[in-house]
């Protein structure tokens, strides 16, 4: 079986910590729908700006994703968000991370 991998999933409706309207997500529909997926392999994140790195995206996810895979000193944030500090991987410049 194949592996579910999301990168810098911005699922939430506002690229912002609260929801200013010339920061809405460009697409109205998600490309998926969380209910059908039950499990997720991987979520990278590479790098912390709203856009890339959405906490009510992350809050939804917590519980179905094996790894966070983020930059070095990013890990904390998912950590903020319910995640469990052995789901999340901080990886430095030049690391890489074997699936």
């Amino acid at each position: 079986m194949g592996k579910i991998i999301l990168l810098d999933p911005m699922l939430g409706s506002h690229a912002a910590p609260i929801p200013l309207p010339n920061l809405k997500r460009f697409n109205e529909v998600l490309p998926i729908k969380l209910d059908s997926v039950d499990r997720i392999d991987f979520v990278v994140i590479s790098h912390d700006h709203y856009d890339h790195l959405d906490y009510s995206t992350i809050k939804l996810l917590k519980d179905k994703v094996s790894k966070f895979l983020a930059p070095h000193g990013i890990g904390k944030t998912p950590q903020k968000m319910g995640s469990k500090s052995n789901q999340i991987v901080e990886l430095n410049w030049n690391e890489s991370f074997l699936c």
